[in-house]
Formats: C-alpha cells, structure tokens, sequence
C-alpha cells in the first residue's frame, strides 16, 4: 500500500470511527463554540478551539503562542 508523498509501502490499515464526537466531554465542541478565547498569563488572549472526536484535543495556532510550527524539539 502507498501514500502519496510517503517514501516506501506497507500494509493497509483501515480504521473505522463510529459516532466519535463527544467521547468524552459528551459533545463534539465541549464548549458549544468552534471558536473560544482564552487568556494565558504571560501571552495574553488567545483563539483556541476545543474539539473531542475520539480524543479531546486544544487547536492553537502556533502563531499567537510565539511558534512558527516549524520548530524541531530538542531531546536532553
């Protein structure tokens, strides 16, 4: 099985999400907004989106957290 723009191949996996939204929190957008703002000390107010579709997961955009989204994280 091949990907385009993913050197090599592999086996196929197949993987089927019945009714994710909600998994946790009881609802897909556990706030009821796509868009929430928070403020975070020492950055100030931010544009997030809180999302639980099999995993509740925090959507920010590197940007307003002082990233570019190309950072290489360094291992100790």
């Amino acid at each position: 099985y091949a990907i385009d723009g993913v050197p090599g191949t592999g086996g196929k996996v197949t993987l089927h999400f019945v009714n994710p939204g909600g998994s946790v929190a009881g609802k897909l957008l556990p706030t009821g907004n796509v868009r929430d703002v928070i403020e975070v000390p020492g950055i100030g107010k931010i544009t997030i989106s809180v999302v639980d579709a099999a995993n509740p997961v925090v959507f920010v955009r590197a940007k307003d957290i002082g990233l570019r989204g190309t950072e290489i994280s360094e291992i100790d």
